[in-house]
């Protein structure tokens, strides 16, 4: 699980993400909340933000289980500019879903490794299909192993 999730933060933190988000959910709008409904709702986000950007948008979701067993999201986002921002859309999202928290990225690697920490005991992460838009150099390759010997979840 530890070199699954190491893996996914040295991937995920080559990406020069802009923004951080956590994806909650308020019960009385959503009950029960399964993974399932996580990867589902951060993806129609995530795709309306694109819409209401009007230009192609990087992101990566990794549901997460909390402490107290409920499920919601950390997604990363990447858009066309410098000065870009899915703040339009987080309206959206609490009056559908809850509660949303919006960040800019300060440190790259770190916020990736935070994002991907869940990776190897949830079992998801979501890229968008845009993301390869973004990649940091044509000629890096990037290898991330799905699966590892010493893993047996």
């Amino acid at each position: 699980g530890a070199r699954l999730r190491d893996a996914w933060g040295r991937f995920l933190g080559r990406i020069p993400w802009q923004w951080f988000t956590t994806l909650t959910f308020d019960p009385i709008r959503v009950f029960p909340v399964s993974r399932a409904v996580v990867e589902r709702e951060a993806t129609w986000w995530g795709r309306l933000v694109a819409k209401m950007a009007r230009r192609p948008v990087g992101w990566v979701c990794a549901p997460e289980r909390g402490r107290g067993g409920l499920w919601h999201g950390h997604m990363l986002l990447l858009g066309p500019s410098q000065n870009w921002s899915p703040a339009a859309a987080c309206p959206v999202w609490e009056a559908r879903n809850g509660r949303i928290d919006l960040r800019p990225v300060q440190h790259a690697p770190g916020i990736a490794l935070y994002t991907s920490k869940e990776a190897a005991t949830a079992g998801t992460i979501i890229l968008s299909d845009t993301l390869t838009q973004y990649q940091p150099r044509a000629s890096t390759t990037i290898v991330v192993p799905l699966w590892t010997e010493d893993t047996h979840d």
